[in-house]
């Protein structure tokens, strides 16, 4: 892998930048109640505290839009981060000044300090170079634990690395081994469900190269379903897509659902099971059938490997969950390694209490079927083109 981990470089009395996710949901309140993404990143912080680094912590909180919002300031995420950790951490309630820069002047050995919402800056959106240049100002290293939001190329995630050595952190790591399906061996099958195929279709033609079999289950079936000759009655059925999907078809590796759970309507209290070449027309699919888990399952018996991500039906009606509970239950018990591909299918897990049955729970959602897709995350690309820039030439920012 071409970009550095923090174990390449020594932060005995360093000055470290640390860019997380804790874009965590909080009560009416304002307290933090799914700190899922703040201890995924405990690992690294407490890595660097036993290096006796000092820390200062960046993150943004919801879609402030530049401007400051008082509910979404981070003093909550500092309280939890403090309960987690044992250990006060300061917050701040600024990114870039005068009073930042005098604090970092002063940092001691095993300081950790949590600035305020980074997204209350237009220049974190914009990655205006002066306001990534402030926001490195005085540190001696900078490391990016914050994989989900790592498509985004922002000043805290892309431009700060113009100025400082860079490196990765534990979780970002273990995203990005986890998500890259080429490093594992033996037979591989992806289950890829959601509503659109247009959504998809970059992951499944990305998946095809690289698996055995993609299953596929979600309403995006319909599109397949139609492109094959088949009536889909009222189903969700994307037109524009139907070229697309024949071609995918053609590689044989797609394998489709042979009975839906259809009903009138997705909030209709009456459903029926019948064969996906056989919809009525005054219906809709609205979630696989058994048979169809049991046509999954036996594919998925033969795997080693098996990322999902998706759901498999339209969940927001308990009536249309039972596939993907289904599904569920199957991957928490099998002996494959299973890769739970962010977005919904880790929110499932999530709320299920599963995530230790599982190989890998994602963290991202955009960043992670990006990532399935094949395409560059600008802020990987920047920490790889870091690792080529420091490799020969210092920190170029300097404490004074």
């Amino acid at each position: 892998m071409d970009i550095r981990r923090m174990q390449d470089f020594e932060f005995k009395d360093k000055k470290v930048l640390l860019r997380v996710d804790f874009n965590v949901p909080l009560t009416k309140e304002g307290k933090v109640y799914n700190n899922k993404r703040i201890l995924a990143s405990l690992p690294t912080i407490n890595f660097l505290l036993e290096q006796n680094a000092s820390i200062v912590i960046v993150s943004h909180l919801g879609r402030p839009k530049g401007v400051v919002v008082e509910e979404l300031r981070m003093d909550s995420v500092a309280k939890e981060l403090s309960m987690l950790l044992g250990k006060n951490v300061r917050k701040l309630n600024t990114a870039i000044g005068d009073e930042v820069d005098e604090i970092k002047k002063n940092l001691q050995q095993g300081d950790i300090i949590l600035m305020e919402n980074i997204r209350f800056y237009p220049g974190e959106k914009e990655n205006n170079p002066e306001f990534a240049k402030k926001l490195a100002q005085g540190f001696d290293a900078y490391v990016n634990d914050s994989f989900s939001v790592n498509h985004r190329a922002h000043a805290s995630l892309v431009g700060v690395q113009d100025y400082l050595p860079s490196f990765a952190g534990i979780s970002l790591l273990r995203e990005i081994e986890s998500l890259s399906i080429e490093h594992f061996t033996g037979r591989k099958i992806a289950l890829v469900g959601g509503a659109k195929l247009s959504t998809k279709i970059p992951i499944i033609e990305n998946l095809v190269k690289k698996m055995d079999y993609i299953l596929i289950g979600g309403a995006m079936i319909f599109t397949f379903l139609k492109a094959l000759g088949y009536y889909t009655g009222k189903s969700l059925v994307e037109d524009s897509q139907l070229l697309v999907a024949k071609e995918l078809l053609n590689t044989r590796k797609i394998v489709l659902a042979t009975d839906v759970v259809v009903a009138d309507n997705p909030e209709a209290e009456d459903v029926d099971i019948v064969l996906s070449d056989s919809i009525p027309d005054n219906q809709m699919g609205l979630d696989i059938g058994p048979g169809t888990l049991e046509l999954f399952k036996r594919y998925m018996d033969q795997a080693d490997t098996i990322i999902w991500n998706g759901p498999m039906g339209y969940y927001e009606n308990e009536k249309f969950l039972y596939g993907t509970l289904d599904i569920i239950r199957y991957l928490a018990t099998t002996k494959a390694k299973v890769i739970v591909g962010g977005g919904d299918s880790s929110g499932f897990v999530n709320k299920f209490g599963l995530e230790r049955k599982f190989y890998h729970v994602s963290t991202g959602g955009g960043a992670s079927l990006q990532l399935l897709s094949g395409e560059p995350l600008p802020a990987i690309e920047a920490l790889k083109k870091n690792a080529e820039l420091f490799a020969v030439i210092p920190p170029i920012i300097s404490h004074h």
